[in-house]
């Protein structure tokens, strides 16, 4: 007969036995999990490229996917911004504007040169109505100094919003580098994401969807370093026309 006591021993063996098999079940669902992590980001872009391993909380990837969530954002923001701005439609109207602006002083010119003229041929005549023409464009030249101005400050804010942009760009740039460096250590040291009792096809699995993830990353980071270049160089010409004075 049985005692209490001998039935609790018999229950505590049994689950004693089973803890292994649990543990290792445990272990292979984590690798599973890990590894469809890293099959999923191997099959996505942009910044779903970085694994976020929600199977497991060993390596710092899920924080960097993070980081680089919000510096994608960013550069969507600053992106947002940029739309609107044309650079070769500001240019036409700051070239207009100085074109107008020089023939206004070109006309000016001209009718000084009509005065002393005249005064040359007429030193006791008015010169009333040739002076009321110049008071009159140079109140153009004024109005058109206001709208330079205006234009300016409008390209000055052109200038920084793609200077944002660029700024943005490199921030991701710089965090999928830092990615890459991760992903290098990971396929070196699977045991961080995988444990420490792997089987050999799931390192094979793992190393292999790290080779297309790395492939994907390398070239977005050479489409952003361009798009990086070329907000920074259209930043540039704004500043450049900010300065322009005359045509």
């Amino acid at each position: 007969m049985k005692t209490r006591s001998g039935d609790f021993c018999e229950v505590r063996a049994a689950r004693l036995a089973l803890l292994p098999l649990f543990l290792f079940m445990l272990c292979s669902s984590a690798f599973a999990q890990t590894l469809d992590d890293f099959k999923s980001a191997a099959a996505a872009n942009g910044v779903k490229l970085i694994p976020t391993t929600s199977g497991s909380s060993r390596g710092p990837l899920p924080s960097m996917r993070s980081a680089a969530e919000t510096m994608a954002g960013e550069v969507e923001k600053r992106k947002d911004e940029v739309k609107s701005l044309n650079y070769d439609v500001l240019a036409a109207q700051k070239n207009n504007l100085l074109e107008e602006k020089k023939k206004k002083n070109e006309d000016i010119d001209g009718l000084k040169k009509e005065i002393s003229d005249f005064k040359s041929k007429h030193p006791d005549g008015s010169v009333r109505p040739f002076e009321d023409e110049i008071k009159a464009k140079e109140g153009k030249i004024a109005d058109i100094n206001s709208k330079l101005d205006a234009l300016n400050a409008r390209l000055k804010d052109a200038a920084a919003a793609f200077g944002n942009l660029s700024t943005a760009r490199a921030n991701l740039r710089e965090q999928f580098a830092t990615v890459l460096k991760e992903l290098s250590n990971a396929k070196s040291s699977p045991a961080t994401y995988l444990g420490a009792t792997f089987r050999d096809e799931d390192k094979k699995t793992f190393e292999n969807a790290i080779s297309v993830i790395v492939d994907q990353i390398n070239s977005q980071v050479g489409e952003h370093k361009k798009q990086e270049d070329g907000a920074k160089g259209t930043q540039a010409q704004f500043e450049q026309l900010i300065l322009k004075k005359e045509v």
